[in-house]
């Protein structure tokens, strides 16, 4: 919605404008550099959203795409900070205010915090994740202990192994 929003500005400006109401938001330029950010950073968590949310997927998928998250924000925050606008669209067609880098920068570390506080069970549990996404490469000490002799009699089966993992050695 706020894509929609910010690609009618110019229809929205005109509509209000014929209603005799305010536009000052629309015609500020550091209004209309925040709600660029604001696009560009929602449009990549409407598509985490939507990899989070398709069906028949195993828990490892989805910490994957946590974790894919964690290292987007942190590669966009140090985009951010050197004027980098690659990977921010919107706010490169607006054009960044040079003293919006810090702000913005400091947005995403508030967003990574928030992340990485709602999503702290993900990392706890990585481990367990790994047994189930690359068995054969999980060290059986790292496994829990119930696990650890099947993963070791898992782990001696070179036919399941070339099947998973090609013609890997040993």
């Amino acid at each position: 919605m706020l894509r929609r929003f910010y690609e009618l500005q110019k229809e929205v400006t005109l509509f209000l404008k014929t209603k005799g109401q305010p536009v000052t938001e629309v015609e500020d330029e550091s209004w209309l550099c925040d709600l660029a950010f604001l696009v560009d950073v929602t449009t990549q968590m409407n598509d985490l959203n939507t990899k989070l949310q398709r069906l028949a997927q195993y828990a490892n998928e989805m910490c994957g795409h946590i974790k894919g998250f964690f290292n987007k924000l942190r590669l966009w925050q140090a985009h951010i900070q050197n004027a980098n606008l690659w990977h921010f669209p919107t706010l490169k067609e607006t054009g960044m205010r040079p003293e919006k880098r810090i702000e913005f920068a400091d947005q995403l570390e508030i967003l990574l915090n928030e992340f990485l506080a709602r999503f702290k069970d993900f990392k706890s549990h990585e481990h367990f994740f790994e047994i189930f996404s690359s068995p054969f490469h999980t060290h059986v000490d790292k496994a829990p202990a119930d696990l650890q002799m099947e993963l070791v009699d898992l782990q001696k089966r070179a036919d399941l192994k070339a099947k998973v993992c090609g013609n890997e050695s040993w």
